[in-house]
């Protein structure tokens, strides 16, 4: 998955050179000519043609030529001339910067260290810049472990009319069916109900997301009986519990409703995965 910043440094050079290439279009050129200003006494100031012409003897001699008021128009030509010249040159300069930290960059990703050490050597160390494969199947090991709360939560609450998802796990309706599958189909790892310590409480949200970009998890809580009384007052004593522990929707936190009458918003679900967990 590509770098933010090389993303940025490859998107900085296209816009420079399709920058040069309007202004090498609609240059102006005016070889051997610059333009000189100088103050008339500081009243106003002067303009000047200036050229270099070549000598009978070889020298080399500068030939200013006063530009009238009636002609500041070559003035401005000969200042837009040179200013878009130096504009091109530093442009182009800053191509040839940029080009060999995007190589750089792209030969040499982040992980690159990490991934040159053995096996051994891996186990011992620990590093924000293990590859995604690696980050990703540490994220599965840590909300996918089994443990006693696991375990009491789901003899508590079995699976009862279990739907089941493209992955081919159990989930207990048919919207948490259509996230898992919206989920796996976009490549975004998740975890379905598992167990998290919020605060004093442990809680078993719908689904643990990863941003695989950006490396950062976002509990997903989907509340699908809202116009039930007693089950809303319960989904808002939850969300109040996220809340004071952190949990802030977008931060690390997304959640959905629905009703019976206003029923899964698929396209809500789709702009926020994307704006949350794939960009």
């Amino acid at each position: 998955m590509k770098d933010r910043f090389l993303e940025s440094l490859e998107q900085e050079k296209s816009e420079l050179a399709h920058k040069i290439q309007e202004l090498e279009n609609t240059l102006i050129y005016t070889p051997g000519i610059h333009l000189e200003i100088k103050n008339n006494k500081g009243r106003y100031p002067q303009f000047y043609k200036c050229s270099h012409i070549q000598t009978d003897d070889g020298e080399t001699r500068k030939v200013r030529e006063y530009i009238k008021q009636k002609d500041q128009e070559l003035a401005r030509m000969l200042a837009q001339g040179e200013y878009d010249r130096q504009l091109i040159e530093d442009m182009k300069k800053r191509c040839d910067i940029i080009q060999p930290v995007i190589d750089y960059y792209r030969d040499n990703p982040k992980f690159s260290v990490y991934n040159s050490l053995g096996e051994v050597r891996k186990s011992l160390v620990e590093s924000e810049y293990e590859d995604d494969e690696v980050f990703i199947n540490k994220w599965y090991d840590r909300y996918s472990q089994r443990n006693p709360a696991n375990d009491s939560f789901y003899e508590k609450h079995p699976i009862t009319k279990p739907y089941y998802t493209e992955r081919g796990e159990k989930v207990r309706s048919k919207s948490e069916k259509i996230i898992a599958d919206k989920l796996f189909k976009e490549g975004i790892p998740y975890v379905y109900e598992p167990t998290v310590v919020v605060g004093e409480k442990v809680l078993h949200p719908d689904f643990a997301t990863l941003n695989i970009v950006q490396r950062k998890t976002y509990i997903y809580e989907h509340f699908g009986m809202m116009d039930n009384p007693e089950y809303a007052a319960l989904c808002v004593n939850k969300i109040a519990v996220y809340d004071k522990n952190g949990f802030v929707y977008g931060n690390n936190l997304l959640y959905s409703f629905e009703t019976q009458n206003d029923g899964l918003d698929i396209k809500m679900i789709e702009r926020m995965l994307k704006r949350f967990l794939i960009d």
